[in-house]
């Protein structure tokens, strides 16, 4: 009998193991996609303007954002001293293009993937071929 009480035991522990590392992986798979595609240098379509999202920042030339990601809403929430706001997202062409539409849909940005790298310095968009 105690052979039999062992061994319950250790299936019930085997089972809690499982579903703790499934659940546990079925979080962290959530989304994680989405967040990791946003990251990076991005140019807003038609011009030569580019930004960069970090780990928890949003950086254009002369700003700088904190924001988080809610994959499931498919939204980015931004905030810098009192200002804050909203934007749905979409991923599109493999998660090398992103558009954000913020107030109800009054503003669209499109932007193109530049790079993966979390560490570049955005840009205001100096035409190239103008030095000075």
């Amino acid at each position: 009998m105690r052979m039999s009480t062992n061994i319950k035991r250790t299936l019930a522990l085997f089972a809690a193991i499982v579903g703790i590392f499934a659940g546990l992986c079925a979080l962290t798979a959530c989304g994680s996609g989405d967040v990791q595609a946003i990251k990076g240098e991005w140019q807003v379509q038609g011009t030569n303007v580019t930004v960069v999202f970090t780990d928890d920042k949003f950086k254009m030339v002369g700003n700088e954002y904190d924001y988080s990601v809610d994959s499931n809403a498919k939204t980015i929430t931004y905030t810098s001293g009192a200002m804050q706001g909203v934007a749905n997202y979409t991923l599109g062409e493999g998660g090398k293009q992103l558009t954000l539409v913020e107030n109800d849909g009054a503003k669209t940005t499109v932007f193109d993937k530049v790079s993966d790298d979390t560490s570049a310095e955005p840009s205001a968009g100096e035409d190239p071929g103008t030095e000075g």
